[in-house]
């Protein structure tokens, strides 16, 4: 009895059976001629007059790996090749891109070998005009500076303050001064007589800023804030407070310097000028 596809697929077989049907005796063979893709080794066939014959080898069609796409360590490692390339390229573009954006928008200017006298006759009439009105503008709004500057008032040493004097030096100075006042208490006489030391020195050498003391207990402050808080430093300008600073001892730990607090103090912009006047042997408190 011969099988049927379900059969085959669930594994069925016939065993010690004799069918008496007329398929008897037939046996399921496989045709090499019906697959010839298959049939890629040497194989044996008889031909009608009875003589065995080899059928030539066919070698199997070459496959091209480098066009197929590979999910194994291989293409892992091509795929991420491809990523940076990708990537240099696109760094590339966005290079020649700032490039040629630079080269757009670069101010040219004249060569310093060029006379400025050959470029003044070069230039438009009108051009000249508006360059000579600038530069007097210039002139005038640098000499309005230098009055401004002149009239600012110089100190040159601490001030130390009481309850009477503090806001008035505060709200009576010139719009340009920067008034610091650093509040202390006799609790943190150590941190706080270091700090006071600093801020005496640096009074001496900028004079445009006007540097003041007053205790915590004369300001009116509660005993929390002078026994935790202190030293503590305000910043005023033009009235208005622009900066509070406490537990400083914090800030500078148990020693403190006077170029440390001249430091400190232009980092928050608190002083004019960027470099330091202070001599750099100076590490007075």
């Amino acid at each position: 009895m011969a099988l049927d596809l379900d059969d085959k697929l669930l594994g069925e077989r016939v065993n010690n059976y004799i069918s008496s049907s007329e398929d008897e005796g037939e046996e399921d063979t496989f045709n090499d001629d019906e697959h010839p893709e298959y049939n890629y080794g040497s194989q044996s066939a008889t031909k009608s007059g009875g003589a065995q014959v080899t059928a030539p080898v066919v070698d199997p069609p070459a496959i091209d790996y480098s066009r197929t796409s590979s999910t194994g360590p291989k293409g892992v490692i091509e795929d991420y090749r491809r990523f940076k390339q990708m990537e240099a390229d696109k760094r590339e573009q966005q290079r020649l891109e700032l490039m040629s954006l630079s080269r757009r928008i670069a101010m040219t200017c004249a060569p310093s070998s060029i006379d400025n006298s050959v470029l003044e006759e070069d230039e438009d009439p009108e051009m000249q005009e508006l360059n000579a009105i600038f530069e007097e503008y210039k002139t005038q709004r640098m000499n309005e500076m230098e009055c401004l500057l002149q009239s600012v008032p110089n100190f040159g040493h601490l001030i130390d303050l009481s309850a009477n004097d503090f806001v008035a030096s505060i709200d009576n100075e010139h719009q340009l001064v920067t008034v610091l006042v650093m509040v202390y208490d006799p609790v943190n006489s150590r941190p706080c007589g270091m700090f006071y030391n600093c801020l005496k020195l640096l009074a001496t050498v900028y004079k445009k800023v006007k540097f003041c003391a007053i205790s915590g207990e004369e300001a009116g402050l509660s005993d929390k804030f002078r026994s935790e808080a202190t030293p503590a430093l305000l910043a005023y300008k033009n009235k208005e407070q622009i900066g509070t600073f406490v537990q400083l001892s914090e800030e500078f730990g148990d020693e403190i310097f006077a170029v440390e607090v001249e430091k400190f103090l232009m980092e928050h912009g608190l002083l004019p000028g960027t470099e330091s006047l202070l001599c750099p042997t100076s590490q007075l408190y």
